[in-house]
């Protein structure tokens, strides 16, 4: 079932039918508020060699969240000691420390001006500027409880939205005041995407096998626009926008067993297609060309898998290939190439895989470094680093010299 709201809601969206080119000051995780994984822009990975990388730091304390790209050549980090890290090129050259070594509770953003956002464990949304100065801190304004987790932040063009699992959706301006405040029965996932007006495409779960989950389309004034049910599925992946469509993925449970499914919209909740697989669709990447790559894992029950599917933009499927591993990030996607991190019998390892055919180009075991927070980073030269969970320094992927040659 749809519910369809308001019809001059919809003229807005429909008024813009593409979305805009690449915002290199998007500094949303997951490549931007399209969460698409991709990094196109900055051109083909170097993977051929990984190398360790050390940090020079007074702080030596892991990260614990995914690392955010801000203007070249900076970075920053959140690590365990409740520190946000500034690092230039290697070396670390400002901190900020949050109250009473509370730590960094989700994923974080930043703004076009990179003013830095973040939510604290004692649940206060941060603002520090570019420089690592407070600029305020606010107390999150939703129901309190012992379970209580909050969504990876996101920025978009005009305030920053902070998700929570009470089903709560709220909007803060920049200035640190709530613009509006969305209420669902169901909690709000981990990670949702955002279009250039400021729509956000949020999931809505029972967090349930056997259940209807349903996508919600929320405008830039916090008013639901419309909620499409993906009948008799678990949403197990981000929402993913990308040129007025809108990607999804999770699980349907049909006599006892979990097969994966994933869903395309348009920017009126219409599904466009739809495509089973075998196993559970956990991730969702998205190219310039609007070929859809879904990252799907095995139950948890017999031989550990992965596989990755590839669809073209009317859905179908372009290639598809299985590997002895547990995938634990979205697929990342270059030019040429795609990569994704994963564990092995052995350990963690990065897996590259040819884009047009999904044919894999190089395997990494990383088993032999130091523990890593599996989120890669990609910097704006299109060179992937993996930083230290354990302590801090970076796993980098490079070229040989006559790689870069040709």
């Amino acid at each position: 079932m749809k519910k369809i709201i308001p019809f001059f809601a919809l003229i807005a969206l429909l008024s813009c039918s593409k979305d805009y080119k690449f915002d290199e000051n998007d500094f949303n995780i997951f490549s931007g508020i399209g969460r698409t994984n991709s990094y196109e822009q900055f051109g083909k990975f170097a993977f051929q060699i990984v190398n360790n990388e050390p940090i020079e730091s007074s702080d030596s304390s892991g990260v614990i969240q995914t690392a955010i790209r801000l203007k070249s050549p900076y970075s920053i980090i959140a690590n365990s000691k409740g520190k946000i890290l500034r690092i230039n090129n290697t070396t670390v050259d400002k901190s900020f420390s949050i109250d009473s070594n509370f730590v960094v509770a989700s994923g974080m953003c930043a703004d076009k001006n990179s003013n830095i956002y973040f939510i604290s464990s004692n649940d206060e949304l941060y603002c520090i500027d570019f420089n690592l100065d407070l600029k305020w801190k606010k107390d999150i304004q939703v129901k309190k409880s012992h379970s209580l987790s909050f969504s990876d932040l996101i920025a978009t063009n005009s305030g920053v939205i902070v998700g929570a699992n009470t089903g709560e959706l709220l909007k803060y301006n920049f200035d640190g005041e709530i613009a509006w405040k969305y209420e669902s029965s169901l909690a709000i996932p981990k990670t949702f995407a955002a279009d250039s007006l400021d729509y956000l495409y949020i999931p809505i779960t029972n967090n349930e096998f056997g259940t209807t989950d349903s996508l919600a389309c929320i405008d830039n004034n916090g008013k639901l626009v419309w909620q499409t049910e993906l009948k008799e599925t678990r949403v197990l992946s981000s929402s993913a926008y990308r040129n007025g469509r809108i990607y999804i993925s999770g699980a349907k449970l049909q006599s006892d067993e979990k097969t994966g499914i994933t869903f395309c919209l348009d920017r009126n909740g219409k599904i466009l297609w739809k495509n089973e697989i075998p196993i559970l669709g956990r991730f969702v990447s998205v190219d310039y060309d609007n070929n859809c790559y879904v990252l799907a894992t095995s139950s948890g029950i017999g031989e550990i898998k992965s596989g990755a599917f590839a669809y073209n933009n009317e859905g179908k499927e372009i290639w598809n290939v299985y590997l002895g591993a547990a995938a634990t990030s979205p697929l990342i996607i270059s030019q040429k190439y795609l990569g994704f991190t994963a564990f092995t019998g052995e350990g963690a390892a990065m897996y590259f895989l040819r884009k047009n055919d999904g044919l894999m180009v190089k395997f990494h075991s990383l088993a032999n470094f130091p523990p890593l927070y599996l989120q890669a980073y990609i910097s704006d030269d299109c060179s992937i680093k993996l930083f230290g969970s354990s302590k801090l320094t970076t796993v980098k992927f490079s070229e040989t010299f006559l790689n870069k040659l040709f």
